[in-house]
Parts: C-alpha cells; structure tokens; sequence
C-alpha cells in the first residue's frame, strides 16, 4: 500500500471522526433580513392573498371520499382523462378559478 498522508498528518485509510459545526435537529436558524430595496407587486400580494383563501377553502372542504378517488383512479388508468375536451374543460376550469 502506498503510503500517502492525509491532511490532518495520518496515513490511515479509514476517515476519522469529521470535526465542525454540530446539527441539532429543531434548532433555530437565525435569518438575516434582506438588506435591498425590493418592492412587491400589488398585483403579486394580491396573488398571495387569493392563494392563502383557495388553501384555507380546501382545508375547510371534507375529506375525500375513498369512492371519488377510486374513481379517479379508474379514469386515469383508461386515458379517459387524456381527451382533448376534458383537457380543455380542466383548463377552462383552472382559468375561471383565477378570476
């Protein structure tokens, strides 16, 4: 075997003990605050807004029923979602939910 060192001076191969800053899971993270002039958007906080309302509506909505599901999944296996008006249904459905 050749004998070259490593940095901290020993021949060994197996890598030792790593030294540097310790992990602890669930400690805080200090978050430095940005120091530039950014400005937000109207248009973007109004983005944020209708966001965090279609997000509190689905966690206020029941849970899903295992049957709907099942049936989606039934619909997805055939390619009976695949069709160019279903596709066009859904995409005429995403765009009236952003108004």
């Amino acid at each position: 075997m050749m004998g070259i060192g490593r940095i901290d001076g020993s021949s060994e191969s197996t890598p030792g003990p790593r030294h540097g800053a310790k992990i602890v899971p669930g400690a805080h993270v200090p978050v430095r605050l940005a120091t530039d002039k950014a400005v937000i958007s109207r248009e973007a906080k109004h983005a944020v807004v209708l966001t965090d309302a279609r997000v509190e509506r689905a966690r206020s909505e029941p849970a899903v029923r295992a049957d709907r599901v099942a049936e989606a999944r039934a619909r997805l296996e055939t390619g009976a979602l695949d069709q160019p008006e279903v596709l066009r249904a859904a995409a005429e459905k995403i765009v009236d939910s952003l108004d």
